[in-house]
């Protein structure tokens, strides 16, 4: 696994210490998930706003390992399943709904 340390902006293990996912920094964020006991990159979410310098958006396994979630973009989260890596589900909000 090479991954530029200084590009690491962020890392989460689910649960079982079976994946590990980074999220790179860069003009964007990357999302990488590895599978922890062969080191091999086994998914990569490359659409994913930057967020604001300072900030950083929220990923996190859950259901023991079964689903990964993650700010997608500033307004919006997406469910992947992680025995097959697709969207489950995305809910986005907007803040101009406000009362």
């Amino acid at each position: 696994m090479a991954v530029n340390l200084e590009a690491v902006a962020d890392m989460r293990f689910s649960k079982d210490y079976q994946y590990l996912a980074l999220n790179l920094a860069g003009k964007n964020f990357h999302i990488r998930v590895y599978d922890y006991s062969t080191q091999k990159e086994i998914q990569s979410f490359e659409d994913v706003d930057a967020a604001p310098p300072g900030h950083l958006y929220p990923m996190t396994f859950f259901d023991g390992s079964d689903f990964f979630a993650f700010a997608k973009r500033k307004n919006q989260v997406c469910v992947y399943n992680t025995k097959t890596w697709e969207e489950k589900w995305c809910v986005s909000s907007s803040t101009e709904d406000k009362d």
